[in-house]
């Protein structure tokens, strides 16, 4: 096993500010939106991240982290 490698993803950020981090996959051709804080109900999808994943093909991921490394 020692030298055999697996791509398993490209992650290419995109956009960075305190509500979120916005990221495309490369080898899934997904986009990412990483919110650092949970929105209440009523706000969801108000943050400049949620905005711009509704400019790729696949937007099926939206993840809350509470910080980013």
């Amino acid at each position: 096993m020692h030298g055999m490698h697996t791509l398993v993803a490209n992650l290419y950020l995109l956009w960075l500010e305190k509500t979120c981090a916005f990221f495309y996959n490369s080898h899934t051709d997904d986009c990412e939106a990483w919110e650092f804080k949970k929105p209440p109900l009523q706000l969801t999808g108000e943050t400049v991240c949620s905005t711009l994943t509704l400019a790729c093909k696949k937007r099926s991921y939206l993840h809350y982290v509470s910080e980013c490394y």
